[in-house]
């Protein structure tokens, strides 16, 4: 087999992940995705195994080089203090940020530095570009309301904010921060229509981060404008001293006009009370993370805040949040890497990010090195105040690969056996994360299905596919507790002693594994035994599950809802009205407010308060 065949299918895995969207709920966005950069992985692997120029071991001839790999092995070290092995190995929805899948990211990186090193980097800009260019044009189609699939999203919960192929905008922009280094280079090469494509695709670039209204994306453009004009001081001066008029007035104009835009993205995006110019509900999350790593400072293991959140939580986070928020991210690089891995990935990933930076600077006048240094710089800035998404980690770490390479210098090459053998266990974890991915993409496809046959009131069919569901992929916490409030339902509705033994064993069996999933951590387990108990008008159990899940969800209004409903179904009013005024302690300043415009949207998102009495 040709080299050029996997290196093909490397190239295409990443395009094509990138770009594919499924419009189906259960699966979201990333889940698709991972299948795509499992085999462009796969097909990276094949090609350094094939490789017999160049060896990957040299990635640690470099201060970063090292860091990176800590801080590699950090995070599979991390398994061995994470308060939910099994979650911190494959991840959670909608993320599906794993240690297992840090194996795709690590060998996208290694990848890209064994091609650096053989000057193969045309390969990898072009590839970077392609994405760039359709995520940018069906970005532009969302933001002129040209959006094919417009039907399929929720678009409501993004304001008008464009989302393109990335799943958030927060996220897009993140992923152009990353990719407008590429555009821009890749532009400075080319001649005649190239140039002017490229260089109308750069200011689309522009005008689509000004669109996502995304202040953490404005940060890292001013931080990467900085950067550029340093490194570029006598190219800004001959601009500054140039006698063309028409160029000055054309560069000012399209300034203005990306101003324009970013300030009318940005109205509209804060034009709601949820949305907060300022921290808004960033400050409550910063808040929230920081007790909770001060309660445990090794860290909770990767994909567990969401567990561990709503012990913690604040309930101001409703103030500008909904009511059924869970915080599964911190909002900030720094304290996520705090709470997952604790300091020792918080050094060893800062450690990596400076070596790698400084080194890049020193070669600034390498314009692909000064390129791969405003991409994780501005990138890395932006991050302080957000978090990645599968998509970005994929281009973070190749152009991280790119840059390993570019400050590499390569000695002579021998083959050590122990590296094919590193090779080949890549290669079968890699093979696993393919396996899992798409297990995991039949288990949610068939979550769906049960989803539709609820809404359509077949509540056995639901069941039956809830059943399937959680038996194809008992990892997943989300299939898990849904499926057993399916059974629920059906067990609260069903007369036939026969029926109601089948479902109560069901229910046991699924949070018995979703208890064993989450190590106890999970107070959803506990109040669904409430309602379960409440069923079989068990009253002491009833009082225990729901105080065990109290514990662990204090603030949490699904929790206090199910508890609400097995009082009820125990014709407890005493218990019904406390649980009520509970929910009314955590509701927003705002409710007490009747004329309140923001108390008629909470109604609106949540008609169940006026059935429990509290309108």
């Amino acid at each position: 087999m040709p080299d050029r065949i996997p290196l093909q299918l490397f190239s295409i895995g990443i395009i094509l992940g990138s770009l594919i969207i499924v419009p189906v709920q259960s699966l979201g966005f990333i889940l698709p995705k991972i299948p795509l950069f499992a085999v462009s992985a796969f097909s990276g692997l094949i090609y350094l195994i094939r490789s017999k120029n160049v060896s990957v071991i040299q990635i640690t001839k470099t201060k970063a080089g090292k860091f990176m790999l800590l801080f590699f092995l950090t995070i599979l070290l991390s398994q061995l203090w994470s308060v939910a092995p099994i979650i911190s190995l494959l991840g959670t929805y909608p993320r599906f940020e794993g240690s297992l899948f840090y194996i795709i990211f690590l060998v996208i990186c290694a990848v890209a530095f064994v091609l650096t090193l053989q000057n193969k980097t045309d390969f990898l800009i072009n590839t970077v570009v392609f994405t760039n260019i359709i995520v940018v044009i069906y970005g532009l189609m969302q933001m002129i309301g040209l959006d094919p699939l417009l039907g399929f999203w929720q678009i409501e919960l993004f304001l008008g904010r464009a989302f393109s192929t990335i799943g958030q905008p927060n996220f897009l922009g993140v992923f152009l921060l990353l990719t407008l280094p590429f555009v821009f280079i890749k532009k400075q090469s080319a001649i005649g229509r190239s140039r002017i494509f490229l260089s109308t695709l750069f200011l689309l670039n522009l005008l689509l981060i000004a669109g996502t209204a995304s202040r953490s994306a404005y940060l890292g453009v001013a931080v990467m404008a900085l950067f550029f004009i340093s490194a570029n001081c006598g190219q800004i001066r001959q601009l500054k001293d140039c006698k063309s008029e028409s160029i000055k007035v054309l560069t000012i104009v399209i300034a203005f006009l990306i101003t324009l835009i970013a300030i009318s993205a940005l109205a509209q995006r804060f034009s709601v009370h949820t949305q907060n110019v300022f921290l808004g509900s960033r400050s409550v999350i910063w808040s929230t993370t920081s007790k909770m790593i001060d309660e445990r400072p090794i860290g909770y293991g990767l994909e567990t805040m969401s567990l561990i959140s709503p012990r913690f939580s604040d309930k101001k986070l409703f103030e500008f949040e909904s009511l059924p928020t869970i915080i599964d991210r911190a909002h900030s690089k720094p304290l996520d890497l705090l709470f997952t891995l604790g300091p020792l990935g918080l050094i060893t990933y800062y450690l990596f990010l400076y070596f790698i930076l400084t080194s890049l600077w020193k070669r600034r006048r390498n314009e692909l090195a000064l390129a791969c240094f405003l991409s994780i710089a501005g990138t890395s800035s932006a991050l302080i105040f957000g978090f990645d998404t599968f998509v970005t980690h994929i281009f973070f770490w190749l152009i991280s690969g790119v840059s390993l390479g570019l400050i590499t210098i390569e000695n002579s090459v021998k083959r050590p056996n122990l590296e094919l053998i590193i090779k080949y266990i890549l290669l079968l974890l890699t093979t696993v994360c393919l396996l899992i991915s798409l297990m995991w993409i039949l288990a949610r496809a068939e979550l769906e299905e049960s989803e539709e046959q609820m809404a359509l009131g077949n509540i056995v069919n639901s069941v039956s596919k809830g059943f399937d569901a959680s038996a194809h992929f008992p990892f997943d916490r989300a299939i898990l507790v849904q499926s057993a409030e399916k059974a629920l339902v059906a067990h609260e509705n069903t007369d036939n002693e026969q029926n109601r033994e089948a479902l109560n064993q069901f229910v046991e069996n699924v949070l018995n594994k979703l208890e064993d999933l989450t190590k106890g951590q999970d107070g959803m387990v506990y109040i669904m035994r409430s309602w379960n108990a409440a069923i079989r008008a068990e009253d002491e159990n009833v009082e225990m599950y729901i105080s065990q899940a109290l514990d662990k969800h204090p603030n949490y209004v699904l929790t206090y809802r199910i508890a609400i409903h097995s009082y009820d179904i125990l014709g407890n009013s005493e218990k019904k009205k406390e649980m009520e005024q509970k929910i009314l302690d955590i509701l927003p300043s705002y409710w007490d407010d009747v004329e309140s415009e923001q108390r008629r949207i909470l109604l609106k998102e949540n008609p169940w308060l006026e059935e429990i009495g509290l309108q």
